[in-house]
């Protein structure tokens, strides 16, 4: 019975500056805002588009229109979390449905930033 290796291969370290560092984290928040500002827009949208008339009652069962819009939008979320969708999804049949294209958007709120 033969012995395997079983060490494992090390891994080069690299060392980065203070400077080098601040930018890969600059750039990671600044992806993590902007994606965070599409789910703002994109998860809403998608509800309004898809519950419209079940927003019209100010009270259903006990729950104001405000509580079941927030219910809505948690369940578009969870299917995003769960990836049962993909955001890009929502926000390529938003752009096909209702014409907002949320990579405009995108693009201009980066612009601003």
């Amino acid at each position: 019975m033969s012995k395997r290796n079983t060490t494992k291969k090390k891994e080069r370290m690299r060392y980065m500056s203070k400077a080098e560092i601040d930018k890969i984290t600059d750039k990671a928040i600044a992806e993590a805002t902007t994606k965070s500002f599409i789910y703002m827009l994109a998860i809403p949208t998608m509800v309004v588009r898809d519950k419209f008339a079940g927003l019209m009652r100010k009270e259903v069962n006990g729950l104001s229109r405000e509580e079941r819009f927030v219910d809505m939008c948690l369940d578009v979320y969870e299917s995003i979390y769960q990836d049962y969708v993909e955001l890009s999804d929502l926000t390529e049949l938003l752009k096909k449905e209702t014409g907002i294209d949320f990579k405009q958007i995108e693009s201009n709120y980066k612009k601003g930033s």
